[in-house]
């Protein structure tokens, strides 16, 4: 079948490295570890890049994303695949349970890799352990997998259950339930719409940027948010970037491309100055 063609390396059988696991419910199937869809996806694409964000972490919780691309120079927005996970921290597991952050940076990627072929796909495959080492992962049912996990609340000492009863052991005492009265709607004097009085808002446009506006405009008018989506076309190792991944990675560039570049491409010196104009608090 042509399921079985894609990401093909040859020499390379992900199910070689893939072990036997059994759900709640005794079931087993096949998983692959993180660790070797890693592998699979670097044999398959030696240019391609794994970027990880970490959207939370407060101390209790941590959510990670993670991203697919084929080639290192794709701009952030040119992703294959791309998947999200979260874990919270549990004090009763010494092993693990402190190392949310690395348990939920392992599942989002591992979600991204097998969302972009390079898992099991036709097998069903719960989440990762905290670090995908080997271990056994988490039990599941897999009537639920595709449900997000369910909230555990951090122990702080509060008690969250219902008050025990001293008078009888083992019982509890419910919260009493107030008594709502039913829903009555009120009648309202909506006022009737008249399409000869509806007048559009008037949107704001946007100026048009080229390599001829002058870079006093382009400095001038140009929003942060368009600048660091300037493509940059060069023969350095920077050609085909974003000046906002540029940025990211070497901000000395974006200062040589604002004060230093004296080509005919307005757009590259314009944006560079505004991003730059940003970074250094000059707006």
């Amino acid at each position: 079948m042509a399921t079985t063609e894609l990401n093909k390396v040859e020499g390379f059988d992900p199910k070689q490295y893939a072990r036997t696991i059994q759900d709640v419910n005794g079931q087993e199937s096949l998983y692959l570890d993180v660790q070797y869809r890693k592998m699979w996806f670097r044999l398959c694409n030696p240019t391609g890049k794994i970027v990880k964000k970490i959207c939370t972490f407060d101390g209790n919780l941590a959510v990670v994303e993670a991203r697919i691309y084929l080639d290192r120079n794709d701009s952030p927005e040119n992703f294959v695949s791309n998947a999200f996970a979260q874990r919270f921290i549990d004090p009763n597991n010494p092993e693990y349970g402190t190392r949310y952050l690395e348990s939920a940076e392992t599942a989002a990627v591992g979600r991204a890799l097998a969302d972009a072929g390079y898992g099991l796909q036709f097998c069903m495959e719960p989440d990762p352990t905290p670090v995908d080492m080997g271990q056994t992962p988490f039990a599941m049912n897999p009537d639920a997998f595709d449900d997000p996990e369910p909230f555990t609340p951090v122990t702080t000492g509060v008690n969250n259950n219902y008050p025990v009863n001293p008078t009888a052991q083992g019982s509890y005492s419910a919260p009493q339930t107030a008594s709502i009265p039913p829903y009555q709607p009120q009648q309202q004097n909506v006022p009737q719409y008249n399409a000869n009085r509806y007048t559009a808002p008037v949107q704001p446009q946007t100026p048009t940027f080229t390599h001829q506006t002058p870079v006093e405009e382009i400095v001038r008018l140009m929003p942060y948010e368009e600048a660091v989506k300037v493509v940059y076309r060069c023969n350095g190792k920077h050609n085909g970037k974003t000046l906002g991944q540029i940025a990211v990675e070497d901000i000395r560039s974006i200062e040589w491309i604002a004060n230093s570049y004296n080509g005919d491409k307005n757009l590259f010196k314009g944006a560079a100055k505004v991003i730059l104009n940003r970074h250094t608090g000059g707006q």
